[in-house]
Formats: C-alpha cells, sequence, structure tokens
C-alpha cells in the first residue's frame, strides 16, 4: 500500500512538473485529478499534495480566475475517482466506512503507541532518510528561487516544507509520510549536481557539504548497527503471542489492537474499534 501511494505520488509531481510554468491546459488538469484520485485511495488526504504543486507550479496572476477553475477542476476529477469506491463501501460496510472516514483526521488528533514523537521528530527523521545537508539544498533553493525567479525551484522547496510542517503537527509520526517529499530530494540533488556545484566547485561551502554528507551517511549507518545501545531490535512479545493465539477460521474480532497482524496470520476479520451493542 505505502509503494503503491508513493508511486502514484510520484507520477503526479512528475505530471505537473512535466511541462514548463503556464503551458498546462484543461486535459491536464484532468489527468492530474485522476492521478490524485487513485493516490487518494492508496493513502487519504496526503495525496492533495499534487494538487497544491499543481497550484503552485503552474499559478499564473494574468490568469487567476482561470487556473483556480481547472484546479477545482482537477480536485472535483479526484472526487469522481473516488467516489464509487466511497458510495459501494458506505452501502456494504456502514459502520467500517464511517470508522474509517473519521480516521481521515486521526493522524492529527490522535496517539498510536509506537507511531508518536515529539514535534521536532520529522525533523531529524528527514535527515536521516535523505542526509543532513539537504536542508542546505533547501534554504540554497528558496534563495536561488527567489533570485532567480525560478517556479520549479520555488516549487519543489514547497514540495519538502509543506509535508515538514503539517505532519509535524500531526501527533501520529510515520516515516512514510516523508516519503513525499523524495521526488523533490531528487530533484534538487540533481539541479545542484548538474548546475550549481560545477559553478563553485572550487568554493569552500561546496567542500564542507561533501564532507557533512559523507560523515552524515557514516554516522546513520552506525548508528543502525546498535553497536552502541543495549535496546537492540527484537520480535516484540505481542506478535509471538498473536501468532499462538487459535481463533475460529472465519470469525470476527473486535478490540483487536493489532488487527492487521491478526488477519495476516489467521483466517479471521479483525478490527481495532469495539463492537456496538446494537450490532
Amino acid at each position: 500500500m505505502e509503494t503503491t501511494f508513493l508511486f502514484f505520488v510520484s507520477l503526479g509531481i512528475f505530471w505537473v512538473l512535466k511541462k514548463p510554468s503556464g503551458q498546462f491546459r484543461w486535459l491536464d488538469y484532468v489527468i492530474s485529478g485522476f492521478i490524485t484520485g487513485l493516490a487518494f485511495m492508496s493513502k487519504w488526504q496526503p495525496s492533495l499534495i499534487i494538487l497544491i504543486i499543481l497550484f503552485v507550479f503552474h499559478f499564473d496572476k494574468k490568469q487567476f480566475w482561470k487556473h483556480s477553475l481547472y484546479c477545482f477542476v482537477g480536485l472535483f476529477t479526484a472526487t469522481l475517482v473516488v467516489l464509487p469506491w466511497a458510495l459501494y463501501c458506505f452501502a456494504k460496510f456502514p459502520t467500517e466506512a464511517i470508522w474509517m472516514a473519521e480516521a481521515i483526521f486521526h493522524p492529527m488528533t490522535i496517539k498510536i503507541e509506537g507511531n508518536d514523537g515529539t514535534w521536532f521528530s520529522y525533523l531529524t527523521d528527514f535527515g536521516n532518510l535523505f542526509g543532513y545537508p539537504t536542508y542546505v539544498l533547501g534554504i540554497m533553493s528558496i534563495y536561488l528561487a527567489i533570485k532567480e525567479n525560478n517556479r520549479k525551484l520555488l516549487t519543489l522547496a514547497v514540495l519538502i516544507a509543506l509535508p515538514l510542517m503539517i505532519f509535524s503537527a500531526a501527533e501520529i509520526k510515520r516515516g512514510t509520510y516523508l516519503m513525499i517529499s523524495a521526488p523533490a530530494v531528487f530533484l534538487l540533488v540533481a539541479y545542484f549536481a548538474t548546475t550549481v556545484i560545477p559553478r563553485l566547485r572550487n568554493h569552500p561551502i561546496t567542500k564542507w557539504l561533501a564532507y557533512v554528507s559523507v560523515l552524515s551517511i557514516a554516522v546513520f549507518s552506525l548508528e543502525r548497527l546498535y553497536l552502541f545501545s543495549k535496546n537492540k531490535p527484537r520480535n516484540l512479545e505481542w506478535s509471538d503471542e498473536l501468532k499462538k493465539r487459535t481463533p475460529a477460521p472465519g470469525s470476527v474480532l473486535y478490540d483487536e489492537p493489532h488487527s492487521i497482524e491478526m488477519m495476516f496470520y489467521h483466517d479471521v476479520t479483525a478490527y481495532p474499534f469495539s463492537k456496538k451493542a446494537n450490532e
């Protein structure tokens, strides 16, 4: 599911950046909305980043209302893609559908054990995932975008900063959310490697960036070996206990905190919520 979601988000970002700013036609907006709808069915609301990037990159003050209308067309197309699936879920599985609809907002308000963290958790995770020099690239991209009026660089900076700001405010912290920014990070690295660094080959800041990059990768790789930690990864006790359980095949279980794993190991249907009295 995570891989499918990241594929459609990456495809959507690619489609948005495929044409120069201002050259999108109404059909391009429709296709962007279609891809957004597919991504939404994979992983809910983070998929809307595609339409936000679409609005930013192809924004034109002279055609503001036209551009806004076409962006709405993209959102409407995404809704049409999701609607048949959503209506089917509410018709066939109303209890589960209602719970899932409410769960769209859960990442912002509730905490899940093993998926919580501090407000700056994503800032450190981002450095671990992409390398700490990425922060420097982000700041430099904003500077160059403003100085050179480079819309593409500004869009990539937004694609990095927006998930960081939104998801840092959420209670649930999942590393996969940050992977939305992966296309922007890769494109920024490629841009600086081919365009900026050759111009600054002998500049001290270029050498220091190289040193910090290698050092951060080395430190993170050593940390992953847990050489200096007593809390090495191990099989969780709940996982062993869950495997030993013998539920009746075809049964329905409620209040199961590890519902997905339960359905993986046993032929049952499991839900993390309680059964209502009238059911």
